[in-house]
């Protein structure tokens, strides 16, 4: 399967200047079909009701970021599938959140 960073995320095209180098050194983090294997970030993916109107913008808001409910780094992307997902920083301890 194709590359992916640690978070599980799509990796972008490497580029690399070949000038006199004749050794290329890399490293793949993951591939697609492990998903995250070395990641900072906690996945959220939230089913909301079907009554959810369809183009208003969903939250997390928690302990992660002062609670702050319209914070536009937290607003949860829609996925294909209906559900909606986010990724957000872990941190030692309990995680508290809730969606808005």
């Amino acid at each position: 399967t194709v590359e992916r960073d640690g978070c599980g995320n799509e990796q972008p095209y490497r580029l690399f200047n070949l000038g006199e180098a004749d050794t290329i050194y890399t490293q793949i983090l993951s591939w697609e079909d492990l998903g995250p294997v070395a990641c900072d970030l906690v996945t959220f993916v939230v089913k909301p009701p079907q009554q959810t109107p369809e183009n208003e913008p969903l939250y997390i808001a928690g302990n992660f970021n002062n609670w702050n409910p319209e914070d536009e780094k937290y607003q949860l992307t829609k996925n294909r599938n209906g559900t909606y997902s986010i990724q957000v920083p872990k941190q030692a301890g309990t995680i508290e959140y809730k969606f808005t």
